[in-house]
């Protein structure tokens, strides 16, 4: 069955074969699109079925089809239904778990943030390779700024940070005011591990 699309200057809306979803694409790849008949797993992933094998359209759009499994196609804001060719880029395991949204089972509602019984205090970790304790703080706003810092200092453009785009006067100010601290954690932290920085271009 032939899905139903429409158009909206450069971009496309292409439903799936179920119709309860929509994935966004680039109005120059529906004549590649179209030749598949799409639907979306139980992961909001959208995929057809190429020789009888399962083929996701990500990674058809890369060009990855049948290639190497490591090479992982990331989505830059997060939603696998987003499928334009701006919004996907080659990755591995590694920098595609980067770009994580929070878990389900966040109580804080912010990612690398809990809260400590004893102190009663606001916990932030993050991992890159190894784990980094970014201390324990008295303002959850603040351990929230904390881990943002961390994350784009060790995953570059692979963050997906919980403020990003929150450009207020006083995020900026926090950000700044807490910038060096971080740094200086996760430093003494990769020579605590003899581990050195890796920053992704």
């Amino acid at each position: 069955m032939v899905n139903k699309y429409e158009t909206i200057g450069n971009v496309a809306i292409i439903f799936s074969n179920t119709g309860n979803h929509e994935i966004k694409v680039d109005v120059n790849k529906l004549k590649l699109l179209l030749k598949h008949c799409w639907t979306v797993d139980d992961l909001g992933r959208a995929f057809t079925y190429i020789n009888k094998k399962p083929v996701f359209m990500h990674r058809l759009l890369k060009g990855v089809v049948g290639g190497d499994k490591n090479i992982r196609i990331d989505h830059k804001n997060g939603k696998p239904l987003d499928n334009r060719m701006r919004n996907l880029r080659l990755s591995n395991a590694s920098t595609n778990g980067m770009n994580s949204k929070l878990s389900k089972g966040s109580i804080t509602g912010f990612k690398g943030v809990t809260k400590n019984d004893n102190s009663k205090k606001w916990q932030v970790d993050i991992t890159c390779r190894i784990p980094y304790n970014l201390g324990r703080h008295e303002d959850i706003k603040i351990a929230r700024i904390v881990h943002d810092i961390a994350e784009d200092l060790l995953f570059g453009k692979f963050a997906n940070t919980s403020l990003r785009g929150y450009k207020t006067k006083t995020y900026k100010q926090l950000y700044a005011q807490n910038f060096n601290n971080v740094f200086i954690k996760i430093i003494e932290t990769e020579n605590k591990n003899t581990t050195r920085v890796v920053a992704f271009d």
